[in-house]
């Protein structure tokens, strides 16, 4: 079993519990709750978050013999030994010659301090070689002095570290190199700044400059740019400022700088809240906030029992208890998902079909136990059906916000996240739309003619085909659906349409009726057939604009009938500016931006998630050139300086 101790501890990053979970040590994991666990394969640590916890008395009991080795005015020596590695990039016993064919840097990170002892005038290099190979002392743990073994000299002026090669030694000036770095952020981690709020996310402050190399795991630098006026006095938040550098702060999430990479500060954008903090305090604050209670958009969830973290993707409350759907950060919904509450203790697993009969079952349990009423499972059923909420979203419109396709990595890794979120809470209403639409259109003979319409006023053709090809998908085997519509649902998952991305999942298959369900596809299929002819009668772009600068204020627009025009506007513009060409489509403009080419650092860039928008409106599978596509999308097929175009333009 599993113990859960109460002293205190300090964060490490993955590497370094690697590196201590091999040298015997005992590693945590950074729970949703106030009591760790402790890690009992290294396999949690390979496929686990970026952090974890060991205890602060044993990480500071290792750093202090080393920081007497290495700074104290006392003559010293110590004997480093290799930790075991993988075959990989195990260079125990080796040469040096091997280890620099091998492209390997031998590094202090790769060592442990075995031995450290007071340096006489006869502690040699030879003769410390000869006494740990034949007069070893008792208290020495390691095996004989061996090539690649490393002996440091601190001979109270210098320290100096060696390689124990085939024959002789040699120096390595750079062994300690990762280790001063760390030693420079260790000097950070013990500086006390003052706490302040960015936007109401949390920061410290920093008069001084700051560099990323020395700023901790888990935190991000930014600068704060000051006025003209006043160089101390800041304006705005960017990530490096060079002129006018009024501060650097540290803060606990990112920021989004948007696309003119700075934030306007304003009169609210920073606040002090006056308490000044150490970053390490800080760091160890926003820890115990995280730690403290799962949300909507937590991640890096260790779930008790499993391996690997986890991330929320729906939530619900019952009981008077919030409960959140978790599901693999790995895995994704190739992994069954488990269901947690608030503190992070599993309540449920093995769940397919979100908060379903399983997870009923499961939280029953749940309060039965912790409410200590065994045999009053009836009570608990009637409080759970009482207090799980039904929301009315009958009356909202979400026709306009579009499929996430991606998985959850990608969005994380594009900061996207609120999209992935939305668009899957979104696609669980569809489907249960979907099926009320059905039974209430259903006179037992006949499926009514609003069914379909009655679904996508509110969801939008995308997400209605794209609930109804996942229900098919999955439902492949069943012949009560037509064969073509079988093959209209295969066509939704072809390359074209993001194959490679798009997921499918048990939990958005629509339970009606197979037949039933096999006349509401026809029908929203020949409604889809009817909306693409009602599109063809008319271009998808109504004009096109110009801007001169994105990041002036205020943006000069130039707009233009057609391509050729707009494209001339944008090439005479000089490629230092923030330029770009987009479009405004018919009937009326979409609302934002819809900018499809920029000019970043002088290179032409095109935008491919809005190109690849547009490009699916005009329902073609080849991928032309963009000046090409866009001219289609204008009724025209004038492809003046498309091959030009098409050099110069870079994804983004």
């Amino acid at each position: 079993m599993r113990r859960n101790p109460q002293f205190p501890f300090s964060p490490i990053s993955r590497d370094q519990a690697l590196q201590l979970y091999d040298e015997g040590k005992q590693i945590y994991l950074v729970r949703t709750s106030l009591r760790p666990t402790i890690v009992t394969e290294r396999v949690e640590i390979e496929r686990g978050s970026d952090v974890f916890q060991i205890a602060t008395a044993e990480l500071e009991l290792e750093k202090s013999r080393e920081e007497s080795l290495l700074q104290s005015s006392e003559k010293q020596f110590g004997i480093y030994q290799i930790t075991e590695r993988d075959p990989e990039h195990d260079y125990r016993f080796m040469g040096l010659d091997y280890v620099q064919k091998k492209g390997i840097t031998v590094a202090r990170a790769d060592y442990d301090l075995i031995y450290a002892a007071p340096l006489t005038e006869k502690d040699t290099l030879d003769g410390i070689y000869e006494r740990f190979n034949i007069q070893r002392p008792a208290d020495f743990t390691g095996h004989s002095l061996s090539v690649s073994d490393v002996v440091v000299l601190n001979d109270g002026e210098s320290v100096k570290a060696y390689y124990v090669d085939s024959i002789g030694f040699a120096e390595l000036p750079d062994f300690f190199k990762e280790r001063n770095i760390d030693l420079q952020k260790e000097n950070l981690l013990n500086e006390e700044l003052q706490e302040i709020e960015i936007f109401d996310k949390p920061g410290l402050f920093s008069n001084g400059r700051l560099r990323d190399e020395d700023v901790p795991e888990g935190l991000y630098r930014y600068d704060l740019r000051g006025s003209d006026y006043d160089p101390g006095q800041p304006i705005t938040v960017e990530k490096t400022v060079v002129v006018n550098h009024a501060a650097s702060v540290l803060m606990a999430e990112e920021l989004d700088l948007g696309a003119e990479g700075r934030l306007e500060l304003g009169e609210e954008g920073l606040n002090f809240t006056g308490a000044e903090l150490t970053v390490r305090e800080f760091m160890e604050e926003q820890q115990q906030k995280n730690n403290a209670l799962i949300h909507g958009d937590s991640y890096h969830i260790a779930v008790e029992g499993h391996i690997g973290t986890w991330y929320a993707i729906d939530e619900t409350e019952v009981g008077g208890e919030k409960f959140f759907l978790l599901e693999h950060e790995e895995h994704g919904d190739m992994a069954a998902c488990v269901a947690v509450n608030e503190q992070g203790k599993l309540v449920a697993e093995d769940l397919w079909n979100g908060f379903d009969e399983d997870f009923q079952e499961a939280v029953q349990k749940y309060f039965s136990e912790k409410w200590n009423m065994p045999k009053k499972e009836d009570v608990v059923s009637e409080i759970i059906e009482k207090a799980v909420p039904v929301p009315n979203n009958s009356e909202k419109d979400y026709s306009d916000v579009p499929v996430y396709y991606e998985p959850f990595s990608y969005a994380k890794e594009n900061d996207e996240v609120d999209l992935y979120r939305t668009s899957y809470r979104l696609n669980s209403e569809c489907k249960q739309a979907i099926h009320e639409a059905i039974a209430d259109n259903y006179d037992g003979m006949y499926l009514g003619d609003g069914a379909v319409d009655q679904v996508v006023r509110q969801y939008g053709m995308e997400r209605v085909g794209y609930i109804l090809a996942n229900t098919l998908h999955h439902k492949s085997y069943d012949d009560r659906f037509s064969h073509s519509n079988k093959e209209w649902a295969e066509q939704v998952s072809t390359p074209e349409h993001n194959a490679d991305r798009m997921t499918f999942r048990t939990d958005w298959v629509v339970d009606s009726h197979p037949a039933i369900l096999d006349g509401f596809v026809t029908m929203y299929r020949e409604e889809l057939d009817a909306q693409k002819e009602l599109e063809q009668e008319q271009p998808f772009v109504k004009q096109f604009y110009v801007v001169e600068n994105l990041q002036a204020v205020p943006l000069k627009i130039e707009r233009f009938g057609n391509l050729d025009d707009a494209m001339s506007q944008y090439q005479a513009l000089p490629n230092h500016c923030m330029k770009a060409l987009g479009v405004e489509k018919n009937p009326d403009p979409l609302p934002g931006s819809l900018d499809i080419l920029q000019c970043k650092n002088g290179i032409d860039t095109i935008l491919q998630k809005r190109f690849g928008l547009l490009w699916k409106r005009t329902g073609r599978t080849e991928k032309p050139p963009a000046q090409m596509f866009l001219s289609d999308m204008c009724g025209t097929r004038k492809v003046d300086g498309g091959g030009r175009l098409t050099r110069r333009l870079h994804p983004a």
